[in-house]
């Protein structure tokens, strides 16, 4: 699987639930991280250390039949003047250390049963793979990103006709890729493993922050729109706002304003297996994005777990948001924000109506929900007779089945015992 946040990130996604899945059933997966560089340290040093410790001539191990890699480029393709150009997008992965091609080859990963892309740094990969077949999932609009050259919108079109199956998050995504092509195109939103939310295990990490307790979960980048919250804050003294999450990559000036104030509070960032009791012991969720091409066209999973944590969730307009139907309250405005804060905060925590639209958002139940029999319980169906997945070096591989009821057993989670998997599926992971 190629990702763009390494296994051990303090966010979990949607690769790591599906990652998880292809390991239950028997696969060994291949956690390819992003490419780094010389310039990493000093745009991207959150993330760095993860890239070094993947940085290898044999596969890092992760876990049971999980390793990693993350192999250094002489040539990152960035939104630089020197590196913008398409021609170092095509040869990013040519001009690294160790190289690519003779990585996969010495290890034995040169021809996976499977390559499943989510990561934009790496649409490239599988002119380096021989392999059977190629998954692309888009969950973010890649090229709203401002490190993201313009030419890379070219690469992923490639990668788009190229894939046996395109599968995006988001409903702009997904208008985007059936332009490319018509066949094998699929939206299947983010979902959320309600079971970590069941029981959660006191933290006490806000014990000392005075309640009502306002909590944002997530990266405080430049897509969190620290001046509405600065003001937000500034009309509600009496509440505490609590950010937890770790720092932007950049600095960014309004976040150090928003920092001043008394009942502003940072955490830094949170171990995935504290997030549960965390939100515990907040009072209401905000999603304070700023209203740009970025942010409307993503689905946040943290408007999920906020929910299946019981907490009332107030929100920007976003399009992906308003479009999910979540009992989300919104607010435009400072004023607005504010009084929806007020209102969430009477409506209390805990409501079934939150923990109903998790239990139906969540990974176990996404197939019952209207048109999910039609993406993920029909992936790849259209495919032709002979399509199996076919492992490279075992003696058998799925015992007949198609790839398409493969995957519907990932997505769907149905119970595949009678028919055991062994065909190993190696992945990667980029640099959500």
């Amino acid at each position: 699987m190629a990702e763009y946040a390494g296994w051990n990130s303090v966010f979990t996604l949607g690769s790591h639930y599906i990652c998880e899945r292809f390991l239950q059933r028997g696969a060994t997966v291949l956690w390819f991280q992003s490419y780094w560089s010389i310039f990493t340290p000093f745009v991207a040093w959150r993330g760095f250390k993860s890239l070094i410790e993947q940085w290898r001539i044999r596969p890092a191990p992760i876990g049971k039949n999980l390793y990693g890699f993350s192999p250094f480029t002489f040539f990152p393709y960035r939104n630089f003047s020197c590196l913008r150009s398409k021609t170092v997008g095509s040869h990013t992965l040519r001009v690294t250390f160790p190289p690519v091609s003779w990585w996969l080859k010495h290890n034995g990963w040169a021809e996976p049963d499977l390559l499943w892309i989510t990561a934009a740094d790496l649409v490239t990969l599988p002119e380096f793979i021989n392999c059977k077949h190629i998954v692309y999932r888009i969950t973010d609009n890649y090229v709203a990103f401002d490190h993201i050259p313009p030419g890379f919108a070219d690469l992923e079109n490639r990668l788009i006709q190229k894939a046996d199956v395109v599968i995006t998050t988001f409903s702009a995504a997904l208008e985007r890729a059936k332009a490319q092509r018509e066949n094998n195109t699929y939206l299947l939103p983010n979902a959320v493993d309600t079971s970590r939310f069941e029981s959660p295990k006191p933290t006490l990490i806000m014990h000392k922050i005075p309640q009502p307790r306002i909590i944002y979960l997530g990266s405080l980048e430049y897509w969190v729109d620290c001046d509405l919250l600065y003001r937000i804050a500034t009309l509600r003294p009496e509440y505490s706002f609590v950010l937890a999450g770790p720092p932007p990559q950049r600095p960014l000036a309004s976040l150090a304003k928003l920092g001043s104030l008394a009942n502003v509070h940072f955490l830094g960032g949170v171990e995935q297996h504290l997030v549960p009791g965390l939100l515990q012991e907040a009072d209401v969720a905000i999603i304070p994005y700023v209203r740009d091409p970025h942010t409307h066209n993503s689905s946040p999973l943290k408007l999920y777990e906020y929910l299946a944590a019981g907490l009332p969730v107030v929100s920007t307009e976003l399009k992906e948001v308003m479009a999910s139907e979540a009992p989300v309250l919104f607010g435009r405005s400072a004023e607005e924000f504010a009084a929806a804060i007020d209102k969430a905060l009477t409506m209390g925590k805990g409501r079934q109506e939150f923990l109903d639209f998790a239990s139906e958002n969540s990974w176990e139940k996404r197939r019952l929900r209207p048109g999910w029999q039609q993406a993920a319980g029909r992936v790849l169906a259209d495919l032709p007779q002979d399509f199996f997945l076919v492992a490279a070096d075992l003696p058998y591989a799925l015992q007949g089945r198609k790839l398409h009821q493969y995957l519907e057993d990932i997505l769907d989670k149905r119970d595949t015992r009678q028919a055991p998997v062994n065909a190993q599926v190696r992945a990667g992971h980029g640099g959500e």
